[in-house]
């Protein structure tokens, strides 16, 4: 008996102090009053800064040639009023430099950069005068440098943007006798120096961790048509040949992958929501 009595002691007190405590979650609760969870801070994204990267991809220019006149007589490529268009895709590489700054969401900024080609064989196509002979003229992009502003937009870690410039390009153009052995042989060169035109395009921007950054950049280069006068190789020696002079015009387009290291101190710091 007394062990029930005990028992019995027992139970009644834990149902007392379980009662009790339900009743005072529910009187809490009643009153509005809640356990409050840890807030958790983050450091906000923070776009403004100096930065300066690397990049690298693939470009797909294009050369349109058009002799518009000269004594066929004395022609060793051209023709007037014909022409010829040739196209070169190759790897490119280089680098950036720039500085930005964030206005709420707008990221605006200036870039330079740099890009080469990395392959040397020129794209291709017959001269519009072919003899006994048979005459290549060929086309090459070799490398681009542009300075030029950016407008973006703050999106958390990821900022898509446009870009828009000028640019300087440089480009090779000549013509090949293949028949002669046992490799091909430049019989005429156009050397204009350099292209000035300008360029637009876009992409976006991934802020990784800390300073770095990894983007997907996208650009159409137009240089312009250009005059371009004629050289040919007689007797050993270079000399103008103006009946073959030509007039080009160059566009470019490329793709890269960029990988940047920006220098600048985020806010600190904002809750996370």
């Amino acid at each position: 008996m007394k062990v029930k009595q005990t028992l019995s002691s027992v139970l009644a007190g834990s149902a007392a102090v379980a009662v009790a405590a339900f009743g005072g979650a529910g009187l809490a609760n009643a009153d509005g009053y809640e356990r409050q969870a840890r807030v958790a801070y983050e450091s906000p994204t923070n776009w403004s800064g100096f930065y300066f990267g690397v990049h690298s991809g693939w470009e797909w220019s294009k050369s349109d040639a058009f002799f518009p006149d000269g004594n066929p007589a004395l022609t060793i490529v051209g023709v007037a009023g014909q022409g010829f268009d040739t196209r070169h895709n190759a790897p490119i590489y280089g680098g950036q430099i720039g500085i930005q700054h964030q206005f709420g969401g707008i990221v605006l900024g200036l870039e330079a950069t740099a890009s080469s080609a990395f392959q040397n064989n020129p794209g291709s196509a017959l001269c519009p005068k072919q003899t006994i002979a048979l005459f290549n003229c060929t086309g090459r992009f070799d490398d681009v440098a542009t300075i030029g502003g950016r407008l973006g937009w703050a999106m958390g870690k990821f900022m898509p943007y446009f870009t828009a410039g000028v640019a300087s390009g440089g480009f090779s153009h000549e013509a090949r006798n293949l028949s002669l052995a046992p490799g091909a042989a430049t019989i005429v060169r156009w050397e204009k120096g350099r292209d000035e035109g300008w360029y637009f395009g876009g992409g976006v921007y991934w802020q990784v961790d800390g300073g770095w950054t990894v983007g997907v950049d996208y650009r159409h280069y137009d240089f312009g048509s250009a005059d371009i006068p004629a050289s040919a190789i007689v007797g050993g020696v270079w000399g103008g040949l103006p009946n073959d002079n030509a007039s080009f015009r160059d566009t470019v387009d490329t793709v890269t992958l960029r990988v940047s290291w920006k220098f600048g101190r985020p806010d600190c710091c904002a809750p996370l929501k």
